[in-house]
């Protein structure tokens, strides 16, 4: 198998480390103008991509290209694995004849804590659910100025809607899709950033169930965590933990899973669009939907 990475920023990167690991991966292209490691091949110009003829192709370029680069993959080539970065697109667009697979980056989805609160939930009844991510955007990358990221800049589609739209995702995914209420997006902290670094939400699915999120790139104590009260059952998860406590009316239930490295979740992912095994996976049709909800948010 050939794979093509368009981008080599800290997601590239980690794409690349990942795929490297695998016997089926027989050469990495990585599209870049910046230096990059030995057992890549470097890709110089975007012309080549036809010659390479790549069989799994990773977009992992900044938001705002997130759009041109897929609508070009999709006008070249037919019927080939596609993996677009989340967010999908920095605002709504569509490409009306979808020739590829194309799935979109929401690792999360392969969490043990949220597999293993789909399985719990079920077709049980919900009442109520409050998610927050609260983080420290300046320990996100390492060695690299916070404020000089594409988290900073308004122009590579950085800020909290897009760079922690998991939430977004893994809610609608489990719960149904969610139809805005009301939001506060804003910048609020003294970080040196252009992009929105706090967002309030509220919601509803299905009429009858209750969301609320909050997320923001400013706080000292790092956290993510879910908490769902549904009929006879409340549930509080902690996505950095790895742990959950499901408490029924004479029950309650802990479940503290292993140590696991992020990467894993990534591999997982991987290792289901090239084995076919698409259940898990966020599709185009899915990441629209996100993409849409981002959009009404920041109106």
């Amino acid at each position: 198998m050939i794979v093509l990475i368009i981008g080599f920023g800290s997601i590239g990167r980690r794409h690349s480390r990942i795929l490297k690991k695998r016997k089926e991966i027989k050469k990495i292209f990585v599209l870049t103008k910046q230096q990059i490691p030995s057992g890549l091949i470097k890709c110089d110009n975007i012309n080549d991509i036809k010659l390479i003829n790549p069989d799994y192709i990773i977009i992992a370029s900044e938001t705002t290209k997130h759009f041109y680069h897929l609508k070009l993959i999709n006008s070249i080539f037919k019927k080939k694995k596609i993996l677009v970065e989340k967010p999908l697109y920095e605002k709504f667009s569509e490409i009306k004849f979808i020739k590829n697979k194309i799935f979109v980056g929401y690792n999360l989805r392969f969490h043990p804590i949220i597999q293993k609160i789909k399985n719990i939930v079920g077709n049980k009844t919900i009442y109520s659910i409050n998610s927050l991510c609260l983080s420290d955007l300046k320990k996100w990358r390492k060695g690299r100025n916070y404020s000089k990221t594409s988290s900073a800049t308004k122009i590579a589609g950085g800020g909290v809607t897009n760079d922690l739209s998991h939430e977004f995702d893994f809610i609608t995914w489990i719960f149904g899709q969610m139809k805005l209420a009301y939001s506060t997006n804003k910048k609020i902290s003294n970080l040196k950033i252009q992009t929105c670094d706090y967002l309030s939400l509220s919601a509803k699915i299905k009429k009858n169930i209750l969301v609320l999120i909050n997320l923001n790139y400013f706080s000292k104590l790092n956290s993510r965590m879910i908490f769902i009260d549904g009929k006879n059952f409340s549930i509080k998860a902690d996505l950095i933990k790895n742990s959950l406590h499901l408490k029924k009316d004479k029950v309650s239930k802990f479940y503290k899973l292993k140590k696991f490295k992020t990467d894993s979740t990534y591999s997982s992912m991987h290792s289901s669009i090239i084995n076919n095994d698409f259940k898990n996976l966020c599709t185009y049709k899915e990441a629209i939907k996100v993409v849409k909800l981002i959009d009404q948010i920041k109106r």
